[in-house]
């Protein structure tokens, strides 16, 4: 999740939280400048973008669903058994303000089939909340 603020916020390094009215999560206590270069960003963005757009994390797409950019992947067992699979994405493109990464231990199948349709439901309740 921190790897993919990154790509979120524009370079910016946060200490995971959850939400707490009283602190100021933007303070140089709780955050860091990547050096990338802006063009690199850049590239990652869309390049994260295009996966959920025409690549294999484009079952994000949907009714209720904000514009989003992500990463399908899969791990393998070092015991042998089946592959792990994950899904990373912030949300809302191209400035995101969440960033979900959803993980599936040992199963059958790619990060796209079990969890991405994870990341897909908090995206959507997340969506929700902020409409009202």
């Amino acid at each position: 999740a921190r790897a993919y603020a990154v790509f979120a916020n524009g370079g910016w390094l946060v200490t995971p939280h959850l939400a707490a009215a009283d602190i100021d999560w933007l303070s140089p206590e709780h955050r860091t400048k990547v050096a990338i270069q802006p063009s690199t960003l850049q590239t990652i963005r869309e390049g994260l973008r295009s996966v959920v757009e025409a690549g294999t994390g484009a079952g994000l797409n949907g009714p209720g669903i904000p514009p989003a950019a992500g990463k399908t992947g899969t791990a393998e067992d070092s015991t042998g058994g089946p592959d792990h699979a994950w899904f990373g994405c912030y949300a809302p493109y191209p400035d995101g303000k969440i960033v979900v990464v959803a993980f599936a231990q040992n199963t059958p199948g790619g990060g796209s089939v079990h969890a991405l349709p994870m990341a897909k439901k908090v995206l959507a309740e997340w969506e929700r909340t902020r409409q009202r």
